[in-house]
């Protein structure tokens, strides 16, 4: 096996192989076929604990993956074919994607980078043979050269290897026939044969212990019939064979479906939605003949069409030495049918009636003419091949073989371009799992798609692990039916639907539709069928505020760790005051807190945890006040000057709410002036002092703001801090929203002058993301938290306890119970380390810079003010509003248009924004970035939709 392995890391550099030099291990290849198709047979009948329906490349690695992780269940896969890897993974151009085109973050570009890894690593184990021949993605015109660009900066940010960009010279230096302006290299792209990968899977599979059944086509899911209470297999499937009299029927605990071409009708046969809608687009490929295969070294393709990236030709080279050029891609009128001829009447009425495509073809019908007419005219499609390739004639090809993509559409006629999965409801559904879509590149990164099913089968179905707390194919039952759907439910209808962008942000229903639909009442005993239903409708009708696109509030985002976090805590229910009931959260605590404190310059501070940032500004109001006149605590505000306090006119509204909750009053809530991007007027802010103690009285305390809420302004810390020395004033931040900025070395800059601060307010809920709630109300002072809010509750905090009493930090609260706020942001925390938070929250301002960049380049968009923090602040303008007289009138109908815009993205759920006016400015869109998972592509996706919704108003 020495030769194949040394094939198998074939790796081209400057200069490549010739493809037709591949040629010579045709046998080899054909040999390694021959080897794996052996094991490929028809049985019928059987138990299984879980049974994957089809033998594509993603249903093999999937069940190869599971049975590793669990060889001591039984597994079969269920193939309707006599073969494994007959359709789409048997019919592509067997290119191994690199991860260059998809956007940052998707699950997408996560996958091919971990998926390309994987397989090569495979490959070499498993003596498959490949090729790295590279690939050259070439820009022919001027106006492709920044999409060529935003590609290569895509690529590197997705973790791609070694891309660079390359000018005419370079280009020939590696394919010498083609010609360009410019291309991104990716050297790590490689060719390879699916098939024999795919057949591979299944033969390891086998070797596990799992089982094949090829000539299985499933026609229906039942419940076992004698189904009852410990029942062992209660899922039954039903199919036939190539001769329908033929039946089969195996029976199992639990159903993954990975039917590709046909994922939808499996799903529909379950009860689930059968949309997204599977629609099949055939895709023809010209060959060039074997004495011009010299042409081409390696895959060389177009600059992609932004709003069609699976159209353009491209050369492909084959592991046995072909080269394939093309495809086209048309609508295919069977979803199996390879030829221009193959029809089935039910797949041609499938798609034609599906209102979908209807959509697409309408908005598209100039492309799909091209399209058509490139696969008649195979001089059509080489004028297209020789815009690269100038010296290709129409005389060095031949019509080649073709393949069918499984398009996934939703019934507005938009592409689904990510992962689907799909569980329903009840005895039945509630076992399945289906892969709804697994677009390319489904088989480079079959094996990264295979472990994140298999995490999903585990989550979903709860699967006996492998260390021997399960025998054979005995599975524990559940004594917890109720949490365990629920858990379920919370995972695939919760977390992992509100991550998916093409998901609604709110399914919005006014309050009064609301009630009629909610059962709210409370009399009567609910079964628990019924509260889960209840529990569905919750997560259905509520906002998605860990969507991508949930821009409304100055928090968002959802990570598992914090989720986790936050899980925990409430399943142990503890209160955070003595060490005795709340042991390892006091400790817990006290680092996550020290840890904060390090950060804004407190190293010997205090700090506690508090329920919302307006509580720990009242706390700042408190503590300051007690420093000053430590006898408030004893006799009250009787004895007290007229305190009063200064804060800018665009701080929070809290301290309106702490002023009259502590009886200071809001006349004697002084505010300051603002500039025009809304920091606090310093000069102004001494004479308030001046005027406030000429008039009698007792200036106390200046709130800062360290991101306002409005513009995300940042007060000029250090000046007030010098007016705060002057003047003998406590100094506090409320840094709720853009404290965080302190967790980045890049931008903790904004916090200048926060260690000169008396106490601040902090909210990781919001910028860090953890889960509501989580603030901190953090000072300097060491021992002023307990001195002023203790009330040394004899049968809670005795001193003569057996441990360390100074861990009972209950008394330094103004509450008594107080909920453990710490789990879930220490979980995220220890999970990222200091380098992935900082990483974090640098994405948020990137972003935020790029959505302004946007705005100002795009027209009808216009900033209010240039961001310092991820607010981002624009005012619409309607295409009926542009190149007009700025008068009273035009911007009193100016106002009018973002409340308009809202109710669209509102009532068709596709984002959600804020909007507000600000003085003398009418409304505008206030867009916080706050959702650790948002990209750029996010930020282009707010353009775009607000220029759909409102450009017609």
């Amino acid at each position: 096996m020495a030769a194949p392995m040394k094939f198998a890391r074939v790796c081209c550099q400057r200069h490549f192989p010739s493809v037709s030099a591949l040629s010579c291990n045709k046998n080899r290849v054909s040999s390694f076929k021959h080897r794996h198709q052996r094991y490929a047979h028809n049985q019928n009948g059987g138990e299984f604990d879980v049974a994957v329906i089809g033998g594509g490349i993603v249903g093999m690695a999937t069940a190869r993956e599971i049975k590793v992780r669990h060889p001591n269940l039984s597994f079969v896969v269920l193939e309707k074919e006599k073969e494994i890897s007959f359709h789409q993974s048997g019919h592509n151009s067997g290119v191994i994607h690199a991860g260059i085109y998809y956007t940052p973050g998707s699950l997408k570009a996560k996958l091919c980078v971990q998926g390309v890894e994987l397989l090569y690593d495979y490959c070499d184990k498993n003596n498959i043979p490949y090729n790295k021949c590279g690939k050259l993605i070439v820009a022919v015109e001027q106006e492709e050269i920044p999409r060529l660009e935003g590609l290569l900066k895509r690529g590197n940010e997705n973790g791609v290897k070694d891309l660079r960009m390359l000018g005419p010279k370079e280009i020939r230096e590696i394919e010498p026939n083609c010609e360009g302006l410019k291309a991104v290299h990716s050297p790590h792209t490689g060719i390879i044969d699916y098939k024999v990968v795919t057949q591979s899977y299944g033969h390891t599979f086998e070797k596990l212990g799992g089982h094949i059944y090829t000539d299985f086509e499933v026609t229906d899911f039942s419940v076992t019939k004698e189904s009852g209470h410990g029942i062992d297999y209660p899922v039954t499937i039903r199919g036939s064979g190539h001769n329908k009299g033929e039946s089969r029927e195996v029976r199992c605990k639990y159903v993954v479906t990975c039917g590709g071409l046909f994922s939808d009708r499996l799903a529909e046969l379950s009860g689930c939605d059968r949309e997204p809608r599977i629609v099949p687009f055939r895709g023809d490929y010209l060959l060039l003949k074997p004495e011009k295969t010299n042409l081409v070294n390696g895959n060389i393709y177009p600059v992609p069409n932004p709003l069609f990236p699976f159209l353009g030709v491209h050369f492909t080279p084959r592991i046995n030495g072909d080269v394939w050029l093309g495809p086209n891609a048309v609508l295919a009128f069977k979803r199996e049918g390879y030829s221009l001829t193959d029809f089935s009447p039910k797949d041609a009425r499938d798609a034609v009636s599906f209102r979908g495509l209807r959509k697409l073809a309408i908005r598209n019908l100039g492309f799909g003419i091209k399209e058509m007419y490139r696969g008649f005219n195979i001089a059509a499609q080489v004028k297209l091949l020789q815009r690269y390739v100038p010296s290709l004639k129409v005389s060095d090809v031949t019509r080649g073989p073709s393949g069918v993509r499984a398009q996934a559409l939703d019934r507005d006629g938009n592409l689904v371009d990510d992962f689907v999965f799909d569980v329903g409801g009840g005895e039945l559904g509630s076992r399945i799992l289906h892969v709804r879509n697994a677009p390319s590149p489904a088989a480079t990164s079959s094996l990264a798609i295979a472990k994140m099913v298999a995490d999903k089968v585990q989550n979903t179905f709860n699967l006996c692990v492998s260390n021997g707390h399960c025998n054979g194919n005995s599975q524990p039952e559940s004594q917890h039916q109720f949490l365990d759907e629920l858990y379920k439910m919370m995972v695939k209808d919760g977390y992992d639907a509100m991550k998916n962008r093409d998901s609604k942000v709110v399914e919005f229903k006014h309050p009064k539709e609301l009630e009629a639909m909610l059962d709210m009442t409370l009399e009567k005993q609910t079964s628990d069928e019924r509260l889960l239903q209840i529990c569905q409708d919750v997560i259905r009708y509520s906002v998605k505020t860990g969507h991508p696109h949930f821009f409304n509030q100055l928090f968002g985002g959802l990570d598992e760790y914090s989720l986790g976090g936050a899980w925990l805590t409430e399943t142990l229910n503890t209160s955070v005051y003595t060490f005795e009931v709340s042991p390892v959260f006091t400790v817990m605590e006290k680092a996550l807190l020290q840890k904060m404190l390090n950060l804004i310059g407190f190293n010997d501070g205090d700090a506690i945890f508090c329920p919302g940032g307006s509580i720990a500004n009242m706390y700042a109001l408190n503590v300051a006040r007690y420093k000053r006149f430590p006898d408030v605590k004893r006799t009250g505000v009787y004895g007290l000057p007229r305190l009063c306090v200064l804060t800018s006119e665009k701080g929070h509204y809290s301290m309106k709410k702490g002023m009259a909750f502590l009886g200071l009053g809001l006349e004697n809530l002084i505010s300051v002036k603002s500039d025009n991007k809304g920091k606090m007027d310093v000069k102004d802010l001494e004479e308030k002092i001046l005027q406030a103690q000429s008039e009698g009285k007792v200036p106390y305390l200046v709130n800062a703001t360290a991101g306002t809420t409005v513009f995300g302004a940042y007060d000029p810390l250090d000046k007030i801090a010098d007016i705060c020395e002057k003047y003998g004033l406590w100094m506090h931040v409320d840094g709720a929203w853009g404290g965080s900025a302190l967790v980045s070395k890049n931008q903790r800059g904004l916090m200048k002058g926060i260690e000169r601060a008396d106490s601040m307010t902090w909210n990781p809920h919001k910028m860090m993301g953890a889960p509501l709630q989580s603030s901190a109300f953090l000072t300097r002072h060491k021992n002023l938290l307990p001195a002023c809010h203790s009330a040394n509750a004899a049968y809670l905090f005795q001193q003569d306890k057996f441990y360390d009493v100074s861990y009972d930090t209950g008394d330094k609260s103004i509450q008594c119970g107080r909920k453990n706020d710490s789990l879930k942001l220490w979980l995220m925390w220890k999970a990222k380390g200091d380098e992935g938070f900082q990483k974090d929250i640098d994405n948020l301002f990137e972003c935020s810079k790029y959505l302004a960049k946007l705005v100002r380049e795009r027209e009808g968009f216009e900033l209010v003010v240039e961001p310092e923090c991820t607010n981002v602040c624009f005012w619409y303008i309607p295409v009926s509003m542009r190149n007009q007289k700025r008068d009273a009138d035009w911007w009193q109908r100016l106002g009018k248009v973002a409340p308009q815009i809202k109710e669209g993205m509102t009532r068709d759920g596709t984002m959600l924004i804020g909007y507000q006016p600000d003085g003398d400015r009418v409304n505008f869109f206030r867009m916080i970035v706050s959702n650790l998972d948002t990209n750029k592509a996010d930020m282009q996706f707010v353009v775009d939709e607000i220029d759909r919704l409102g450009k017609d108003l």
